[in-house]
């Protein structure tokens, strides 16, 4: 999953103006629990329909929410600072894991997808004078 990941490499980069002045412990804490739902999710996906894995991944933000809340730890982190963290969990979570959530082996959504693109590429000739609209595009208001 993370070998050769640009994403995560750059959000890695990032992480020292997400995690600001809040202190190793957080810091540390943070990483716990994404590593911990990361690995988790990945021991799921061949074994549990995407929806599954999609429900858990939610219920990992509130989790996640409600420990900031409760723990000690957090105490001295404002509430806009626990809200980037919380950003930055979900955005580190889902680039870790988004060819299992977003392109699961399961399903043949990116087949479709190309297939589609690739049809809308073909029909680019086609405009309003074919479809017999009466759409003037030469209006700002209508290409817009």
């Amino acid at each position: 999953m993370y070998i050769g990941n640009p994403d995560l490499d750059k959000l890695k980069e990032e992480s020292h103006s997400c995690f600001g002045s809040v202190g190793e412990l957080v810091e540390k804490d943070v990483q716990k629990c994404i590593h911990s739902f990361n690995m988790s999710a990945l021991k799921l996906a061949d074994t549990r329909p995407i929806e599954e894995l999609s429900e858990l991944a939610q219920n990992f933000y509130q989790v996640f929410s409600k420990r900031m809340d409760a723990s000690t730890i957090y105490k001295d982190v404002t509430q806009d600072r626990k809200e980037i963290l919380l950003d930055y969990v979900e955005k580190y979570a889902m680039t870790f894991l988004y060819r299992i959530l977003f392109c699961p082996p399961s399903t043949s959504d990116e087949e479709k997808d190309l297939a589609i693109q690739n049809r809308i590429r073909q029909l680019n000739w086609v405009n309003a004078k074919h479809l017999e609209c009466r759409i003037n595009e030469t209006q700002s208001e209508v290409r817009d």
